[in-house]
């Protein structure tokens, strides 16, 4: 199972920005502060392991509002045991917020195709 890692630039200290990020990821505002100040990631989530649905609507919910607010993102799916460290990670892992929602749009159809609907 891959790992979704998403980091974001301190542009994203701004104050609305900070509340909306909250909102979305249920962190505390100091947490996501601190993450962003020191480099690391603001999500960290596998994606198939527990509810792929909260899973899914969160990071959906997240590339939506790096997409209003134009915030620059940094999206890696890592394999299976990698951990982060500072974004310190090999190009060829760096994938863009389309390719995101398209794994997502994917794994949409197969489990609706599993679940014959």
């Amino acid at each position: 199972m891959s790992k979704i890692v998403i980091y974001l630039d301190e542009q994203a200290c701004r104050a609305e920005a900070l509340l909306r990020i909250q909102k979305v990821t249920k962190k505390s505002l100091s947490e996501i502060r601190s993450s962003l100040v020191n480099g690391n990631p603001i999500v960290e989530i596998v994606l198939f392991k527990g509810d792929y649905d909260s899973h899914a609507f969160m990071l959906r919910s997240f590339l939506s509002l790096v997409d209003e607010m134009s915030l620059q993102a940094r999206i890696y799916e890592l394999p299976e045991g990698a951990n982060p460290t500072n974004g310190a990670y090999s190009e060829d892992l760096e994938i863009t917020p389309v390719i995101l929602k398209n794994i997502l749009s994917a794994a949409d159809r197969e489990i609706d195709r599993q679940l014959g609907e």
